[in-house]
């Protein structure tokens, strides 16, 4: 089942956020779990946020956090919806809470675009393929460079 977050999920997200930064590229940065539990709590009461979650046997294992804002392209008119953390463990309903986020994106106002990312790097391929599969296109890649991968020669 999916279904809005609410306050008292934040305590389950904390954890499966805390799983989600395990497994993700970013495991060596350090996290700040009071920062994600203001954004969880601003989302839920925010019109221009996000915050579902999937729940099996009333255990929250998935969520998906985005928002909407303006296109982040000088010059570009227009609004896109965009996740922000998207982290579901096994048995969740990824398929389901993305297709809810697209839905909600197409429905806030003057949106152009609704784009959905693999962000944390996890399981890469078969995400991408998931998210392909629901109608995305594949638009730009990031290519990242970490603090700790810099040769200092």
């Amino acid at each position: 089942m999916i279904r809005k977050a609410k306050v008292e999920d934040i305590k389950h997200l904390v954890r499966l956020a805390h799983e989600a930064h395990e497994r993700s590229i970013y495991k060596h940065l350090k996290s700040d779990e009071m920062v994600f539990k203001k954004t969880c709590a601003f989302s839920i009461g925010s019109k221009q946020m996000f915050l579902w979650v999937s729940e099996k046997d009333e255990e929250i294992n998935g969520f998906i956090l985005g928002a909407v804002d303006e296109i982040g392209i000088p010059g570009i008119k227009g609004r896109a919806a965009s996740d922000v953390l998207f982290y579901v463990s096994e048995g969740g309903e990824g398929v389901a809470l993305a297709k809810r986020f697209i839905r909600w994106g197409w429905d806030q106002p003057n949106v152009e675009m609704v784009g959905i990312t693999n962000s944390s790097g996890i399981e890469t391929e078969r995400v991408n393929k998931l998210i392909e599969r629901m109608g995305m296109t594949p638009t730009v890649t990031t290519f990242t460079q970490f603090k700790e991968s810099i040769s200092h020669e």
